[in-house]
């Protein structure tokens, strides 16, 4: 492939496969072979015109690893450039769910999206930081406590927003931040914030850590671009779009009730 540099591309960050550990709708009719479901799934990308993929599962890069060590054999454009996208659920982030119910407890998404330079074992490494204390008393990690985090098509256990902001921090360097970025969706399950600003005092420093935000609402990406939030926050976020796919049919390809949107992600950058 001849890299031509920062060009606009359609991107979609946030696409889970085969396999992933939650909702798992991906199958063919009449086909239980894995292969022919991995090829028909690359196929459907190698359609999209997509360029960059967010390779997504539920505190695992499993399926990322798998995928990009068979690609040939599951007949993925050569073309098509692969990162890894770890998807938790994180405590002590102030969401609009929580708030509507008067107080309670409520899980935020958090998106760890990672250089495709990283090594498995330094990406395993940052999962077995990600801890929690279980009932018993016992600190289980995301990376060999896997089952008992994510189990019945839901987290069992959520760990702390800033508990997993040291694990990165240990993994990477405090100043590193050329191996990941952080994407939170502005919604239900994400940050709390408005154009009125309520949750941004509750929410600062998560912001502060905070790059990229899940949303393909215009009146979202003119406010997370506005002079409002860069003097609030320190920062401007970009919104981006994705398929979120738990299903063949959806790959690559944004639903809105139960119906395509067509709001694809462009962005220009070298890939």
């Amino acid at each position: 492939m001849e890299n031509r540099g920062s060009e606009w591309r359609k991107w979609d960050l946030h696409l889970h496969t085969p396999g992933t550990a939650i909702n798992d709708k991906f199958k063919l009719e009449n086909n239980t072979n894995e292969d022919e479901l991995w090829k028909d799934y690359c196929k459907r990308i190698n359609s999209s015109g997509v360029s960059v993929v967010g390779i997504t599962d539920y505190g695992s890069v499993d399926n990322y690893f798998l995928l990009k060590e068979n690609r040939d054999n599951f007949e993925l454009n050569k073309e098509v450039v692969l990162f890894p996208n770890i998807e938790l659920r994180v405590s002590g982030i102030t969401s609009p769910k929580a708030d509507k119910d008067s107080g309670g407890t409520h899980s935020v998404n958090l998106h760890i999206l990672l250089s495709n330079k990283l090594k498995k074992e330094t990406i395993d490494s940052l999962l077995r930081r990600i801890t929690y204390v279980n009932h018993d008393g016992i600190e289980i990690n995301m990376k060999d406590n896997h089952t008992d985090f994510v189990h019945g098509n839901k987290f069992r256990h959520v760990p702390v927003f800033q508990h997993v902001i040291e694990a990165l921090e240990k993994t990477f360097g405090k100043s590193n931040r050329t191996d990941y970025l952080l994407m939170v969706p502005n919604g239900q399950d994400g940050i709390n914030i408005s154009n009125e600003g309520t949750g941004i005092d509750n929410n600062r420093d998560a912001f502060k850590k905070i790059d990229i935000i899940q949303s393909a609402n215009e009146n979202d990406r003119g406010f997370f671009l506005s002079e409002k939030i860069l003097k609030e926050t320190g920062k401007n976020y970009p919104c981006i779009h994705a398929s979120d796919a738990h299903e063949l049919d959806h790959v690559c390809e944004p639903y809105s009730n139960k119906k395509p949107n067509k709001k694809y992600t462009w962005i220009k950058a070298d890939v």
